[in-house]
Parts: structure tokens; C-alpha cells; sequence
């Protein structure tokens, strides 16, 4: 196939298809099965996802009225809802084996729920400096300096890890609930707690990485029980808000509400690559399973709820290898929130705060 136009030529040559800008090739595109599967509607804000092991519901958190819903991907119905607080749900996480959930709220502590009888299984309370943790959740009073905005399971699922709006990450044993760590790092400028906005565990379960307000993420031995690494250099003027590792562990991306994905090599603390197609910032990312693509969902920070600069809200997939986009899918309104590559390795879901999720199919 041949397209003419004055200012370029368009030229498709079995799957590949070249844009060329006189004698320049102005860019290099592989032709793909790539489309909306579905998009499932929900009447809240969606501040995080997860995705059961067999990918067949997603659970989705919001910030709005404090439930937790888990909708089934097939028909993108509304199966169950769980009340896990009386302000907002900033995130959750799924344990590995399906049957707990862990949510962080505005109350200050991290609950675990089970997914077959929704009830309330254990309340993690951190021991907050000064003291003041919230006893009754019934009637929770709103101290941001409480709110906890991240929380995730260790890949074996006997480890849950939580950060806090004062700048702490703790981390419990599930089977009895015992505080085993407390790292203390994100300090901004003038000295000031930073909360924590992400905190992800590595592969092998040994290291974990938590993002802040700082502009800074600190990754931390399990094993040897200290921080082996601070990426970045703190700072009031953005924000990390996304991390993931990659499959072998060996790389970090993180984003934030600048145009830049960053990926850091872990052993080192180095950067190794700098992804940035200047429109939009980066407030969730998520690896495929083979760890050649990087998926950013797109977002931008508000100050008095104006946008700081242009920005879109698409979903951009990296390659690694060539540090180029190979994928932008558009459609999301708000800030995409979650993202998530579904085991079959050709299908994305997305969840973001304009109360959507999506579901995408990206066979290359």
C-alpha cells in the first residue's frame, strides 16, 4: 500500500509500515491486532486495581464512597463489594493465592479482607510516632497525616509491606501480624515527613522500593534490613507515584508527573534509561511478562485543580530495547491509575480516575 501527500509518504510493506518526511524514514511502526476489547463503567473514582491470577476479575478501589468492587472482566458486571472504609480507599493489593485483600485507607491502618466471605480478617495498625493511631473504625476521624496510600503483598504472599502520608514504610507477617520492619527515608525539603505514594516488592521478595512526594524512590534490603539505594534527589516540584520491577528483577521503572519514565538498574542504583515522549506523566507502569514492553499510564499532577502543563491521559507502551513507544492507546479521561498485563500476554487492562476500566487487546 502507497500513500501520496505533499508533505509525506506512507508506505506499508507487508506488516511494516514506514513514515517518511523527504528523505528522512520520521518513524518505524509494526502493524497490529491492537483494539478496545470493552470498557465497564463505575460509579467511583478508581484509585488502584488488581488482578486475580486466572484473569477473570479485577478488584478496583475508589475514592469516593470507601468500596472496594470486583467486577468480572468477562461481562464487566459488578460481582461483589466490599466496605472497607468510611472515606477513601487510596489502594489495594491481592495476595497471591486470591483469597486476601489488603486495602489502605484514609483511617491509617491496612486491613486484610477475605475474598470468598468478605468479612474483616485483621486489622495492621503502624506504630505511628507520637502515637494516635485510629482505634474505631466505625467512626474514623480524617488526620492526613495517618492516611496510608500504598500497600502490597511479598510475591510468596507471607509478607505485606504499607507506606504512610508521614514518610514511614512498615512491613507484617501475615500469618500473625508481626511488624518485622520500619524504614524511615522520605524526609523532604526542610526536613518535613513525605507520604509515600508506592511500594513494590521485588520478584525474589528480598528488596523493596517505595516512591514518594520527595521526587524520590529508596529501595531496601529485606535481608540485610537497610536501604541499599536512593534514586533521585529529593525535591518539592514533582512526584514519583508509579514503580515496578521488572520480571528478573534486575531493573526499576518509575514514573511520576514529569514527561520521564525512568528505569534503574537495581544492583547499581544507576539509571540506565530515560523514556519521555514530553506529554504526559507516568502514575502507574506495569512490566509484560517477558520484560521486553513497559506500559505507562498516563497522568498529571493539579495544583488548585489546574493542570501544571499539556498533557494527555493515553496509555504508552515502551519497548525497552529500542526506548521507543510502540503503542499509545487512547480513551482514558483521568488519570490512568492501574494498569495490568493479563497472562495471556496479549490483553491490558486499565483502570483510571475517570471511572472506567478498559480493557485492551495488544497482540503485536
Amino acid at each position: 500500500m502507497l500513500i501520496r501527500h505533499q508533505k509525506f509518504l506512507l508506505l506499508c510493506i507487508g506488516g511494516l509500515i514506514l513514515l517518511i518526511c523527504g528523505l528522512t524514514i520520521m518513524n518505524v511502526y509494526w502493524a497490529t491486532d491492537v483494539h478496545l476489547i470493552r470498557t465497564s463503567s463505575i460509579p467511583n473514582r478508581i484509585t488502584s486495581i488488581a488482578v486475580t491470577s486466572d484473569g477473570h476479575i479485577v478488584v478496583v478501589s475508589g475514592q469516593d464512597d470507601g468500596l472496594v468492587r470486583f467486577v468480572r472482566l468477562d461481562d464487566g458486571q459488578i460481582i461483589n463489594t466490599l466496605p472497607a472504609s468510611q472515606l477513601a480507599v487510596w489502594k489495594i493489593a491481592l495476595s497471591p493465592d486470591n483469597q486476601i485483600i489488603a486495602s489502605a485507607a484514609s483511617e491509617g491502618v491496612v486491613q486484610l479482607w477475605s475474598t470468598t466471605t468478605s468479612e474483616r480478617l485483621h486489622i495492621l495498625a503502624p506504630p505511628y510516632k507520637g502515637g494516635g493511631q485510629v482505634e474505631d473504625l466505625e467512626h474514623p476521624g480524617i488526620n492526613l497525616a495517618h492516611t496510608i496510600e500504598a500497600v502490597t503483598f511479598s510475591p510468596d504472599g507471607t509478607l505485606v509491606a504499607a507506606g504512610g502520608a508521614n514518610g514511614e514504610v512498615w512491613i507484617w507477617r501475615v500469618a500473625d501480624r508481626r511488624l518485622l520492619y520500619t524504614f524511615y527515608g522520605h524526609i523532604g525539603l526542610g526536613g518535613y515527613d513525605n507520604p509515600i505514594t508506592n511500594v513494590s516488592f521485588s520478584p525474589d521478595g528480598q528488596i523493596i522500593a517505595s516512591a514518594g512526594l520527595d521526587d524520590t524512590v529508596y529501595i531496601w534490603s529485606l535481608k540485610e534490613g537497610h536501604m541499599l539505594h536512593r534514586l533521585g534527589n529529593p525535591s518539592d516540584l514533582n512526584e514519583r507515584r508509579a514503580i515496578a520491577f521488572s520480571p528478573n528483577g534486575q531493573l526499576l521503572a518509575t514514573g511520576g508527573d514529569t514527561e520521564n519514565v525512568e528505569v534503574w538498574s537495581v544492583p547499581q542504583g544507576q539509571l540506565v534509561a530515560t523514556l519521555s515522549d514530553k506529554q504526559s506523566g507516568a502514575f502507574s507502569l506495569a512490566w509484560s511478562h517477558d520484560g521486553r514492553l513497559l506500559a505507562a499510564g498516563g497522568g498529571i499532577r493539579l495544583d488548585d485543580g489546574v493542570a501544571t502543563r499539556p498533557y494527555d491521559m493515553d496509555i504508552r507502551i515502551w519497548d525497552i530495547q529500542t526506548q521507543q513507544v510502540k503503542l499509545r492507546l487512547h480513551g482514558h479521561t483521568g488519570n490512568v491509575t492501574g494498569i495490568f498485563f493479563m497472562p495471556d500476554g496479549r490483553t491490558l487492562v486499565s483502570g483510571s480516575e475517570d471511572k472506567s476500566i478498559r480493557i485492551w487487546n495488544v497482540k503485536f
